[in-house]
């Protein structure tokens, strides 16, 4: 496979390519599913969010500035922020009210 350097995979991306997006998924992959893991804990969960991580990505994909982090840091930021969100939807919130009747 060729070697693809990561502007023209950025390029490629913006662009709508099948095959950067390929090069993305095997290259990223294993690292996004990592981080995502530790944070649900959960085999299926991650895989959805890895799966709606690389949607994010693509879509989001122009407002990435290399000035600003790297690559994979700007992904694995996307990555971790789904799994959190996730979590948080999954964590019932106390309200004021129902944490007044705990304490009286």
């Amino acid at each position: 496979m060729k070697k693809v350097f990561e502007a023209e995979l950025i390029a490629a991306i913006e662009n709508r390519s099948a095959f950067a997006f390929a090069v993305l998924y095997d290259r990223y992959a294993a690292i996004l599913f990592k981080i995502i893991f530790i944070h649900v804990k959960d085999q299926e969960l991650a895989e959805n969010l890895l799966e709606e991580s690389f949607l994010t990505i693509c879509n989001q994909i122009q407002g990435y500035h290399a000035q600003d982090s790297g690559f994979l840091l700007w992904m694995t930021g996307m990555a971790k922020k789904l799994a959190l969100q996730k979590i948080n939807e999954s964590v019932p919130c106390i309200t004021k009210r129902s944490s007044s009747r705990m304490a009286g």
